[in-house]
Order: structure tokens, then C-alpha cells, then sequence
């Protein structure tokens, strides 16, 4: 019984429940297990990367090569173990809170309103979750809803609990309804950090664009555009805003502090930096493609990111995680969506449903704000969009993402790609979905492995 003990940083409900206080220390708890480098401080954001064609690993051996290669492993400890790990663990917390927080009691209108904002907050955490695993465990909703995704939980499991997995249009129902029924207890108020109703709008309008419900997707996103208390920041703010917490752009963000920032040197932040001017690990750099794609407009803002990486490549570097003022790089909060991207997913979702004229005005004012002297598509193709979230969303954790639920294919052109690495990747491929861990299969009755990694 020596093994059998609870984590540290877990409390009984006793505690965790006993008043509203309580209650609120334990809904921080729920954000903190998102910082974890297995989740949101770099998992999340170097996937999508490295296995699209704008990033890549640096040279053999460094942290994010497998990842890059498409050499995941059921028994691999790295990867995807870890956010499997992360991710369930974190929803626990969020089912407890669902689970016990309507039995806390309230002494004001004002813990009345509170209580209500909680429940909120863990229903779109739990939202969030479900749809990170079923992006990386199961194929995307609009090639095959009917496949498999990862287990759907919604309450508090105990170790002898044996889930199956979920289909992956079982997942996205629970995700709708999860998020949609978080915006009807969220506060409209900005909330620094945390969800308010603006975050789950925002994140709702990118599960509807990855279903394809693009009438949906399109009014979401028009609705927090035209109603919410965010702003693009300005051209001129551009590059100083990415060091900037809680900016006009960003609409929900993870914080991490001096005290707390989790994974130290595993954080997106570091692994990106070179080590020769930022003190990082220097893993991950721009390919020639992406470099040449921004470089074709040489006025837009954009190009003021390109920097020297450890190899000697005056623009392998990319400087999206360059730290908080008077921090290192391996200190940022992570933005999980900013304003622009819900632009984005507007005038993706508007293309979709030939909207020619919303199409042009929402994807320029992405466009323009970088480069205020570009001419926008009158009317836009989804090549238009995709492009423009390549610039935008860079090494922000989408476009492998945007690939495989486009039916399009990873192609690995230009100079410096590593030998061997694989190109031609289409969603058909079995390695575009990670493994199911390979000690989760040993203790389950119920798991069923991906194809392609046997049983």
C-alpha cells in the first residue's frame, strides 16, 4: 500500500469542495495541469509544427525528431504517453469540480454567480480537452467521424475504471454540447487566464470548422468578432505584442510565471530558441518553403520574426515564443487562441459557404494588418485562407491540423529537411494519428490500438 498514494497536488473533496474559496483554488489547480510541457507549454504546439511542411527538426538527435519523421511508438515515454498522461489527468480534475461543486454552499448572490462561473470554466476545459485527444488520437471528424478516437470522460474515473474509446462523432457531440452549454454560465467580463464566455465562442468556432459546419462556424466567429472586447493589435505592435500577456488580441491564454512556468526547458519557448542567442535548445527551425513564402511580401510584419539559428540559417530561427520582458525564452504565456485566428476561421468557414464578400473582409483585416499594402482576393479561395493562417498561426499549434482535416498533403520541399524525412503524408497515412500508449493496452481490457501499431 506504500505505492498507493495520492499526488501531491491532489486534494480530498472534503477539502477541495468545503466552501467557495476552496472551489476556486481547485479550478486553478484545473488551469495549472495545462501549462505541463506534455500539454499547452509544448506538445501542443510543436506537433502540429514539425509534422506540417513549415517547420522542422534542426538536425538528428534533437528533442522533436521523432515527431518531425513520424517515428512515434506505442511504448515511446515521450510524445504522446505523456499528453495522454496530461490531458486525462487534468480532466479529472474538471469532472470533480462537475461533480461536486452544485453541493457547495453559497453565503451571497455574488458565490451564486461564481459557482455558476466555475461550472462554466470546467465544462469548457473539458471541452477542450476531449477535442485535443480526438485531434491527436483519432482521425479528423470530416474524413471519418465514425473511427475511433480516445476514451470520452465525464466523470471522475478511479483506477479500476476501464473506458473504451469513444468515435470520434461521439466526441465532437460531447464537445458541442460541453461548450455550449459553458457559454451559457461564463461571464461576458474579460477574465485574464481563464475562460469567459468570448473563449469557449472563439474555441467553438474552430470545432465547428473542423466538422465542416461552416454556417455555424462562420456566425460563432462573427459573433465574438463583432460583439467581444477584443482587437487586433496594430502593425506597428506586431512583434512586441508576442511578448506581451493578456494583449487586445488574445482571447483565452494559459499563464505561466517565474514561479510556476512547468517543464522548465521542455517549453515550446526553448526548444525553439538557438542556443547561441537565446540560450535554448535550438530543436526546432523554419523551412526554406515557409521562409520564402513570407519573404514574398517584404513589407508584411511578419518577416521582423525570422532570426539566426544555431546552424547558421539567417531565418531558421522563428521568433513567435521570445519570452516575457526581462525573462528568458523559455518563460510565455500560451496564447490557445488569439482574435486573428477567429478572423481566420471566419473567412475560412465564409469561402465554404460562398460568402465572397465576408470571405474578403474578414481575411482582410488579418491580411492587411500585417501588410497594409497587400491587395486582398476579391473573392478568396480556401488556398487564400490556408495561406494566411501559414503566416499568421505559425508554430501557434494548427497547421498540421489544417492539413489532414483538408484532405490535403504534407509535403517536405526545400533545402534543409533532414535525410529521409517523409513527405507526400495524406490523412490516409496511419502515422498522422498517434498510438494508443502502449502501458495504457496493458492494463486495459477495453483499448483498442490504431492501425499501423499493432495490438
Amino acid at each position: 500500500d506504500f505505492l498507493d498514494v495520492s499526488p501531491s497536488q491532489s486534494l480530498p473533496p472534503t477539502e477541495a469542495f468545503k466552501d467557495m474559496t476552496a472551489v476556486g483554488q481547485t479550478v486553478l489547480g484545473m488551469y495549472s495541469g495545462m501549462q505541463d510541457d506534455s500539454y499547452y507549454s509544448f506538445f501542443m504546439m510543436a506537433v502540429p509544427a514539425v509534422k506540417g511542411d513549415d517547420f522542422q527538426t534542426r538536425q538528428p538527435g534533437k528533442r522533436t525528431q521523432n515527431l518531425y519523421m513520424f517515428n512515434e511508438t506505442p511504448e515511446a515515454s515521450n510524445g504522446g504517453a505523456g499528453f495522454w498522461d496530461q490531458a486525462y489527468y487534468v480532466l479529472n480534475i474538471a469532472n470533480a469540480i462537475l461533480e461536486n461543486i452544485d453541493a457547495v454552499e453559497t453565503t451571497t448572490a455574488a458565490e451564486e454567480v461564481l459557482k455558476a462561473q466555475y461550472k462554466g470554466e470546467a465544462l469548457a476545459i473539458r471541452a477542450l480537452i476531449h477535442f485535443d485527444l480526438a485531434r491527436i488520437y483519432g482521425k479528423p471528424y470530416g474524413v471519418d467521424q465514425s473511427s475511433l478516437g480516445a476514451p470520452l470522460i465525464t466523470t471522475v474515473q478511479t483506477p479500476d475504471d476501464d473506458p473504451a474509446r469513444a468515435t470520434v462523432a461521439a466526441m465532437y457531440t460531447q464537445i458541442v454540447q460541453d461548450f455550449n452549454q459553458a457559454i451559457n454560465l461564463l461571464t461576458d467580463e474579460l477574465n485574464d487566464g481563464q475562460f469567459n464566455s468570448w473563449a469557449a465562442k472563439a474555441l467553438l468556432s474552430r470545432v465547428y470548422l473542423y466538422m465542416e459546419n461552416n454556417a455555424e462556424a462562420l456566425s460563432m466567429a462573427k459573433d465574438v468578432i463583432n460583439n467581444g472586447p477584443y482587437s487586433l493589435v496594430s502593425n506597428a505592435n506586431y512583434v512586441t505584442s508576442l511578448s506581451e500577456d493578456f494583449n487586445s488580441e488574445r482571447i483565452f491564454e494559459i499563464v505561466n510565471t517565474g514561479a510556476d512556468n512547468p517543464g522548465s526547458r521542455e517549453t515550446i519557448g526553448y526548444v525553439a530558441g538557438p542556443q547561441f542567442s537565446t540560450s535554448g535548445y535550438g530543436a526546432i527551425i523554419t523551412t526554406q518553403v515557409f521562409e520564402d513564402l513570407v519573404a514574398a511580401e517584404p513589407n508584411d510584419v511578419r518577416n521582423l520574426l525570422f532570426g539566426e539559428d544555431d546552424s547558421g540559417n539567417p531565418k531558421g530561427y522563428y521568433r513567435k515564443w521570445p519570452g516575457k520582458p526581462g525573462s528568458s525564452v523559455i518563460l510565455n504565456n500560451i496564447p490557445v487562441i488569439r482574435l486573428s485566428e477567429v478572423y481566420l476561421n471566419a473567412a475560412e468557414a465564409a469561402v465554404k459557404t460562398n460568402n465572397a464578400s465576408d470571405a474578403n473582409s474578414l481575411l482582410g483585416a488579418v491580411m492587411t494588418r500585417a501588410n497594409p499594402g497587400v491587395t486582398v482576393p476579391a473573392s478568396p479561395t480556401l488556398d487564400d485562407v490556408l495561406t494566411e493562417r501559414r503566416k499568421e498561426m505559425a508554430l501557434e499549434g494548427h497547421r498540421f491540423f489544417d492539413l489532414m482535416r483538408n484532405n490535403m498533403i504534407v509535403v517536405r520541399e526545400g533545402g534543409r529537411h533532414l535525410v529521409g524525412v517523409p513527405t507526400g503524408i495524406s490523412n490516409s497515412d496511419t502515422r498522422t494519428i498517434f498510438p494508443i500508449p502502449q502501458k495504457e493496452m496493458r492494463k486495459s481490457n477495453s483499448l483498442i490500438q490504431n492501425p499501423g501499431y499493432g495490438q
